[in-house]
């Protein structure tokens, strides 16, 4: 019984996480990771006003296709005033907080949307509020490939695992 609760429950609580309204923030941030439409939806962000500032984490540079022509500018969304292109160290989640974290700093901000897919949303959620001092906001994109979940999953419970036992901030 033990085991059919764990292996309903935990995907179950990566897949449906809670839902963070997009709301005015001084910067969007989209994670690395997958082609999954997280871009497009920050861009998307950017675009309806919630921000003028758009920050890309993209340490693989030009192998990301997507993620490195949203820093070269072929697809910047037009009303963005800028888009700043983020080498997080580690290239991790973590590391993506503590750099934005950092750029926050530099450029006087206090607030963030970070875009990342639905099985993410969670993991963002405690490292950002763990490492940063922004007040964040955790916009997901909603489409989840179904045959992908298994791998979700291991990923997200790892992250945490890593998270809790090497306390990265």
């Amino acid at each position: 019984m033990v085991f059919i609760l764990t292996i309903t429950l935990i995907p179950a609580w990566f897949i449906f996480p809670p839902r963070d309204e997009a709301e005015h923030a001084d910067a969007v941030l989209v994670l690395a990771g997958a082609s999954d439409n997280r871009h497009e939806l920050a861009a998307q962000l950017i675009e309806e006003g919630f921000s003028h500032n758009l920050v890309v984490s993209n340490p693989d540079g030009e192998i990301e296709k997507t993620g490195s022509a949203y820093c070269r500018g072929n697809l910047q969304p037009n009303s963005a005033d800028e888009v700043v292109c983020m080498k997080p160290e580690p290239s991790t989640t973590n590391g993506e907080a503590l750099t934005i974290e950092e750029l926050a700093a530099k450029h006087s901000r206090t607030s963030v949307a970070v875009v990342t897919n639905r099985p993410h949303t969670r993991r963002v959620r405690t490292n950002f509020d763990q490492c940063t001092e922004l007040d964040v906001a955790v916009i997901r994109i909603e489409v989840v490939v179904v045959w992908r979940f298994p791998m979700h999953v291991a990923r997200e419970v790892a992250g945490y695992l890593r998270f809790w036992f090497t306390d990265p901030c």
